[in-house]
């Protein structure tokens, strides 16, 4: 099973944090696997698997490591300030 993620290790990325932009490397990536299971009023079952990406970044700033989830890493500040535009 091969498992492709948002980002590679080395990788720079950007995130917000208290209300500033950012900039680190992915310095050790995390992967998840999750088994959903449904049972519908019917008796019918479904499963599904998703995968939870968890990214530690050393700050550039800080120079300490933190924790992300892929939805809030991006690899430019422009796709940082375009997902900020996004209506919720």
């Amino acid at each position: 099973m091969d498992i492709k993620t948002k980002f590679n290790l080395g990788d720079t990325v950007y995130y917000i944090e208290n209300n500033k932009i950012h900039q680190g490397k992915v310095v050790r990536i995390d992967t998840t696997s999750v088994l959903n299971q449904y049972t519908y009023n019917d008796g019918s079952v479904e499963t599904s698997q998703s995968y939870i990406e968890t990214y530690k970044v050393l700050s550039n700033t800080y120079n300490r490591k933190k924790l992300f989830e892929r939805y809030l890493l991006f690899a430019t500040q422009e796709e940082l300030l375009e997902d900020l535009m996004l209506p919720f």
